[in-house]
């Protein structure tokens, strides 16, 4: 019994630890500088306190500049985290004994790295950046992979995110009552707590599917919160003019109504009084179509100008890459330049905007066949109990679809690891009754 009070007092003393060095985050640059050489020493007591603070890191970083320093002046410190974070999850993986579940994922994304690192060396214009670039993505996806398999039966990751991303959405809730947290280029869109409308929806789409998640499995006292912070997530979304997280939470929305765990007389009448409402709405307001074309155009006035405008030239320069080199693709995340260089360095930023493009256009149909591969092998492990889980890696491609945040370690991507590790291997807390 002491052993477990000694455990417990520690969890709280850890707790009030990192509540206290956040805090101090959001006071100073110094503040700032603390909190992260305090994740260093707190990632390495294990498993647990590396993924969460891999995550607390990521949040940290997309904070609204105006609530807290920003991240940048301490870029480099914050890749020391992660790969400090992940190499003490790969460490790791020698001590497990059973590996084989794990390595029916792991071997297929070193497959997609190995062939991504190949091709990027031969065809890439910068292929050192590219090789940077690769080693970033797959350290920290294999290692919070290695990190969820360890951990995921002692601690509860939806819970623990659930934890994580309320006060999100409560502190956004609250600045937009204020009339504060608007982009400062674009006063008509709102950013709420965290640096940009777009990340904003992004993370409330994650959000959304993690209370799906919660609803389907029945790990609650009352749905009724859940249900609550589903409909605020996405009124925030709707705030943000966020297209492609307005679209993602659509469909996760029309899918759960499909997928909710009720009698089929209910789920029939929900449905179809959701879709009665809509109809209804939108015929007899005219002003409620004005208002959602004017949120799809982000208030330019010309849909397809705004829409092309914000991914055209993106999308546009993949699918040059990929006719450029159709069977191997122009290198994994980087830009085509005219004469090939073999420099290092962080200042070549792209943001192809899709997934499906980005994947053909850094490693041509064989990259895009063998991340197929690993990826319908992700979501093949829970088919079985499809209505339950397949809001986790939904969203994960959803947001994908317009904000490229899948291989951006520096973004939102180790959230999306996260999640298709739960997936993969979060055991299922419901019985047969809910399948």
């Amino acid at each position: 019994m002491n052993i477990y009070n000694i455990k417990l007092n520690s969890n709280i003393i850890n707790r009030i630890f990192m509540l206290l060095f956040v805090t101090l985050s959001f006071v100073n640059s110094t503040g700032l500088l603390l909190f992260l050489f305090f994740i260093i020493v707190s990632s390495i007591q294990g498993s647990n306190e590396s993924i969460k603070s891999i995550v607390i890191v990521t949040l940290r970083s997309v904070i609204n500049p105006e609530l807290a320093p920003s991240m940048s002046q301490y870029e480099y410190l914050k890749w020391i985290v992660l790969f400090t974070c992940a190499a003490i999850l790969v460490k790791n993986y020698f001590k497990i004994k059973d590996r084989s579940p794990l390595n029916k994922f792991i071997i297929p994304i070193m497959y997609y790295l190995i062939y991504s690192s190949v091709s990027s060396f031969l065809f890439s214009t910068l292929p050192l950046v590219a090789l940077m670039k690769i080693f970033s993505y797959g350290f920290v996806f294999i290692g919070i992979l290695i990190g969820v398999y360890k951990t995921s039966p002692k601690l509860d990751w939806i819970a623990w995110l659930h934890r994580i991303f309320s006060p999100i959405v409560l502190g956004s809730i609250v600045l937009y009552i204020l009339g504060l947290g608007y982009h400062p280029t674009n006063l008509r869109l709102f950013r709420g707590v965290i640096n940009h409308p777009n990340i904003l929806g992004t993370t409330m789409v994650l959000f959304i599917a993690l209370n799906m998640t919660i609803l389907q499995l029945k790990d609650y006292k009352s749905p009724f919160i859940y249900h609550l912070f589903i409909v605020l997530s996405f009124i925030i979304i709707w705030w943000s003019k966020a297209r492609t997280s307005f679209i993602a939470a659509s469909i996760l929305i029309i899918i759960y109504l499909f997928l909710i765990n009720i009698n089929l007389l209910k789920k029939v009448f929900i449905i179809n009084l959701f879709l009665i409402v809509v109809i209804s709405i939108l015929f007899s307001y005219p002003e409620i179509t004005e208002l959602l074309y004017d949120f799809l155009s982000k208030g330019t006035g010309g849909l397809l100008d705004s829409v092309t405008a914000s991914r055209g030239n993106q999308i546009g320069n993949l699918i040059n890459n990929f006719k450029s080199n159709p069977l191997f693709g122009t290198g994994f995340a980087v830009p085509v330049l005219t004469n090939r260089s073999f420099v290092i360095s962080t200042e070549y930023i792209v943001e192809p905007g899709n997934l499906f493009f980005a994947v053909l256009g850094y490693g041509g149909i064989v990259g895009g066949i063998i991340f197929s591969f690993f990826f319908l092998n992700i979501l093949w492990k829970k088919w079985e109990y499809f209505k339950v889980w397949i809001f986790l890696p939904l969203a994960t491609v959803l947001v994908s679809m317009g904000e490229m945040v899948f291989f951006s370690t520096n973004n939102m991507g180790p959230i999306l690891y996260l999640y298709l590790a739960i997936y993969v291997f979060y055991d299922l807390k419901y019985n047969e009754k809910n399948t």
